[in-house]
């Protein structure tokens, strides 16, 4: 797919059913490369900071011979707390759906609002490309025709058409619009301003938005859109894997207002979320400090790996998140040259982008190890 701005739309049953490529080492990519356990993983973009201990300190009491709270209440109280705290927005119980991990709520979204199981009429769906696999995966899941809107590539980045896409949604009228802020895998940041003329053009037609915030606490802007859930059709989805590093307990909520969170929960499992998970999700949440020392580690890492790449000579996107997307000559061999030296990246061939890695921000030392093996390479 090329990166100039343009829809490009997918009838029911085109694309195969697949499952989405991530980043992160399993056990049998392991073994097919002939990995072992000194790898160093840039591929994922969590928390550089290990809050393992500290977390296994909380759970190690809990009773596991008992059902989790199945409503997760008390998290739910956490959230909306945090919120107040930290946005100075009252939110309800009504208004949190709590997920295992925010990619079950993708497709619980996707379920309650794609799946038209008594009509002839397909429902269509509108995603910001290029972008997290989880959407498009569950849209063709529920039989969603499925459009792409591709951005503009230039030295400012990646830039999204918003009229463009304005004109899409009041002429085609899609069920749903995914968009993730910042994006996944292009660190873009799209403004208040932008959301806003999404949301002014979906009105008429009931489309609902839903703005993935997965990666926001590692971005720079002071704004929020929590208070856009009150007044209109938009769902945030947030993660607490990533600033966190709970990436194994798997925990994410979305928020919305009442009518919406209650259909999404009619699509999410029984006891979804675990005990430990819960107890984890309330004791960081109820913490003061949002995980600042994790953010401000990113910070100073991510400024040192872009001067010195910028410094070897590679060209650096911006991005307003905890990961760097850099242009390569051919990112499966770049991939492939990197791990000769124990160290993993994400080749960005599934998003579209053979000609990009995508690199998670880890410690400064774990960056300068990077570097080190990438003027290696170069």
């Amino acid at each position: 797919m090329s990166y100039v701005s343009n829809i490009i739309t997918f009838t029911p049953g085109t694309l195969p059913k697949s499952k989405a490529t991530h980043g992160g080492t399993n056990l049998t990519e392991r073994q097919n490369l002939g990995l072992d356990n000194a790898i160093n993983d840039f591929s994922a973009s969590i928390s550089p900071l290990n809050i393992s201990e500290e977390v296994f300190n909380v759970i190690k009491d809990i009773n596991l011979s008992e059902y989790p709270d199945p409503e997760c209440l008390s998290l739910k109280n956490s959230i909306a707390s945090s919120i107040q705290k930290h946005e100075n927005i009252t939110i309800n119980n009504n208004q949190i759906a709590i997920g295992n991990g925010s990619t079950e709520l993708i497709y619980a979204i996707a379920a309650a609002f794609l799946l038209k199981p008594n009509t002839t009429y397909s429902s269509k769906s509108l995603i910001f490309y290029p972008t997290y696999g989880e959407y498009s995966t569950a849209c063709n899941l529920y039989g969603s025709e499925i459009s792409f809107i591709t951005p503009d590539h230039n030295k400012t980045g990646f830039i999204w058409d918003f009229q463009k896409a304005q004109h899409f949604i009041e002429s085609n009228q899609p069920d749903l619009i995914f968009l993730c802020n910042p994006n996944n895998p292009t660190g873009t940041y799209f403004n208040n301003q932008e959301i806003t003329a999404l949301i002014n053009s979906s009105e008429k037609s009931n489309t609902i938005i839903v703005i993935d915030e997965a990666y926001l606490d590692f971005s720079n802007t002071d704004e929020h859109n929590t208070e856009l859930i009150k007044t209109s059709n938009v769902l945030l989805l947030r993660s607490l894997t990533k600033s966190y590093g709970i990436t194994g307990l798997r925990l994410g909520y979305c928020l919305g207002n009442s009518n919406l969170v209650s259909q999404i929960q009619h699509h999410i499992p029984p006891w979804s979320v675990n005990s430990l998970a819960q107890s984890a999700g309330i004791y960081l949440l109820n913490k003061n400090d949002k995980n600042l020392p994790a953010i401000q580690s990113v910070d100073i890492a991510k400024q040192y790996l872009t001067s010195a790449l910028t410094e070897i000579g590679y060209e650096i996107e911006p991005s307003d998140a905890n990961f760097l997307l850099i242009k390569v000559k051919n990112a499966p061999n770049t991939k492939m040259k990197l791990l000769k030296h124990n160290i993993m990246v994400r080749d960005c061939s599934s998003f579209g982008l053979p000609h990009h890695i995508r690199v998670g921000i880890k410690s400064l030392e774990d960056c300068e190890q990077l570097v080190a093996a990438i003027k290696n390479t170069y």
